[in-house]
């Protein structure tokens, strides 16, 4: 046990910052150690991990005052990487830094090879002042990824700003292909449609297309989904896998939407390609309003799920139960990553951080087994490097793959370095106006595709270990507007409840606001002792395990009674493989294959539940 446990240890160095010397010390901030470095012979022009200058580092990680002091000591102000990328793009999360490089003769205007100015970077962060500051320095409002964000950014400032600068969209054509394209805004939706904008239009989802009524069904957009229908769209019209709009309501949360679809005229006995109707998929999250709407309605079920498979017969003791456990989540991330070339949270992230509590809980774990997923992991942010320092990372899951990533991170104890630092000042940019970080899943595989509250937390735990040194105060800032959201954010489900507790505690909130939220998720405990993802659904090992997580770090000692009848149902409902059986409620996009855990495809959802339930149970031993 202890060669497997020294191999586990010996992985974090993997991760560590690779700088040394004056870059560590400008990552620090301190301009008075770094003043006498120069001073001493230091040179103001030496490369970081990645080719990049410096004086780019300090741009994007440290302070003005550092900035000012490599001016001073002769570090040149335009040298470009080799992607074309200068110190002046890199600073755009910070006005003071901008100002201060243009007053020093930074090229406004420089482009990297695909066309990248400050200006677009300074847009993506949606930082208002770097903007204003660089048009009055007369930056070139032409770049057409300008005129896609200002379609779709959430920040009306920010879009007024670029708006009156001449950013201006003429034709669908200009916004090119928006995720989500203002579905919760239906003011943005109209716009699209009065300049030509099909309301039909599709969204590629890596196999396969949705339609916007689709997508606004699903994610519960009442006005939207009513402006696409009176714009031409069809409300019978069928996606990738012959999935209909009310299917897609049918597990939304909000049953307006399933009743306006039905009144429209919405096929009610239509099927899928697995034969399942809109009441199918209502009946995934039990027996709900909208269940009971589509069944007034006259809908019937199209598919008859067999029984689940029974527990062993005999519970194992917790020790057991976890070393059982690990078997089957031990193979699954090397595989998924193989052949999905993506680091997934439920083939790796959240097995990652099963298996390495596991370890510290005296568990053996095969060694490969307990290292992959960090090093899968880096290496997805090594492929992006150039692009998160330009605040290129809007694209899909990279909030997931950085938000969950960084999480497992932080559970298997691994140091922050250069490639955390560019991740999170990527995912800073990402916060909205309102404080929190929306959802890049469109909800389509609940509960793997979080929701904003989910989301947020996990922000705050990777801006709150993972940032750059030199950027504490702006990440304490960022930190206090996100718990300012959550506060006032209204949880929908266990995994929100679960993780606004989680997201308190990661941003160091008062005792008894943990406290009192902490009981809100224990009241949702049911009689034996399991916790459901939802009102009408029955308990399951994921939402038991998740929340036995989330009140483990909040203090809860095992040893309660609470604790102990939540451990005592995941004990109850282990099958005899090891795993946890969950049924699968999400749309799935991605083509079917096995990767090795068992419950076909049911698979990505049994393999996060049977993490979460070793982690509960781990944190009994």
């Amino acid at each position: 046990m202890k060669k497997l446990i020294l191999y586990a240890i010996a992985l974090t160095p993997i991760l560590a910052s690779e700088g040394s010397g004056i870059l560590e010390t400008l990552r620090r901030a301190e301009a008075g150690a770094i003043k006498a470095m120069l001073d001493s012979g230091a040179d103001p022009n030496q490369q970081n991990e990645i080719g990049a200058t410096a004086l780019m580092d300090a741009a994007a990680f440290s302070s003005a005052e550092c900035v000012r002091v490599l001016l001073d000591r002769g570090a040149e102000v335009n040298t470009a990487n080799a992607l074309g990328a200068t110190a002046l793009m890199w600073a755009t999360a910070d006005a003071a830094k901008v100002r201060l490089l243009l007053d020093r003769g930074a090229l406004v205007n420089a482009k990297t090879k695909d066309g990248v100015t400050a200006l677009v970077t300074a847009a993506r962060r949606g930082n208002l002042e770097s903007v204003r500051t660089l048009l009055a320095r007369g930056a070139d409002p032409k770049a057409p990824e300008l005129i896609r964000i200002a379609f779709a950014t959430t920040n009306p400032a920010l879009r007024d700003l670029l708006t009156d600068a001449g950013v201006k969209w003429r034709n669908p054509g200009d916004l090119g292909p928006i995720p989500g394209l203002g579905l919760n805004d239906p003011k943005r939706m109209r716009e699209f449609l009065d300049l030509g904008g099909s309301p039909s239009q599709t969204q590629l989802l890596i196999t396969g297309k949705v339609n916007l009524l689709a997508l606004a069904a699903v994610t519960g957009e009442l006005e939207t989904a009513s402006l696409l229908i009176q714009r031409g769209a069809d409300p019978k019209s069928k996606n990738m896998h012959n999935w209909t709009a009310l299917m897609m309501a049918a597990t939304s949360s909000r049953p307006d939407v399933a009743r306006f679809l039905i009144e429209k005229g919405a096929d009610l006995h239509a099927r899928d390609d697995e034969g399942r109707t809109a009441l199918d998929w209502a009946l995934t999250q039990g027996e709900t309003e909208v269940a009971r709407l589509l069944r007034e309605a006259g809908a019937k079920p199209g598919v008859s799920r067999g029984p689940a498979p029974g527990p062993r017969e005999k519970p194992r003791s917790a020790r057991q139960a976890v070393q059982q456990a690990m078997t089957v989540l031990e193979p699954i991330g090397a595989i998924f990553h193989e052949k999905s070339g993506c680091v997934s949270c439920h083939n790796n992230s959240l097995p990652q951080a099963a298996l390495n509590i596991a370890l510290r809980r005296g568990i053996a774990v095969h060694p490969e087994a307990a290292s992959h997923a960090a090093p899968a992991t880096l290496g997805e942010f090594r492929s992006r490097v150039q692009d998160l320092m330009l605040s290129s990372c809007a694209g899909p899951a990279f909030l997931s793959l950085a938000t969950k990533g960084l999480h497992a991170f932080r559970d298997q104890g691994i140091t922050p370095g250069f490639m955390t630092y560019a991740v999170t000042s990527c995912l800073a940019g990402l916060q909205q106006s309102d404080g929190g970080w929306g959802n890049d899943g469109i909800g389509l595989r609940p509960p793997l595709s979080f929701t904003p509250i989910d989301a947020t937390a996990l922000a705050i735990s990777a801006l709150d270990r993972y940032s750059a040194p030199g950027l504490h105060d702006e990440m304490k800032v960022r930190i206090g507007r996100a718990m300012e959201f959550l506060r006032a954010a209204e949880p929908r489900d266990t995994q929100d409840e679960a993780f606004k507790l989680l997201g308190f505690i990661w941003a160091g909130a008062q005792p008894s606001e943990i406290s009192r939220q902490a009981d809100r998720l224990l009241a949702l405990q049911r009689g034996d002792g399991g916790w459901g993802q939802l009102p009408k659904m029955a308990p399951d090992a994921y939402a038991t395990g998740e929340a036995l997580y989330a009140l483990h770090a909040s203090g809860l000692n095992p040893a309660s009674q609470a604790y102990k009848e939540g451990a005592a149902y995941l004990l109850r409902t282990q099958l005899e493989d090891g795993s946890w059986h969950v049924r699968t409620r999400a749309f799935g996009f991605q083509p079917y294959q096995e990767y090795g855990f068992p419950h076909g495809k049911d698979q990505f959802i049994s393999a996060a539940a049977t993490a979460w339930a070793a982690i509960a149970l781990s944190n009994t031993l």
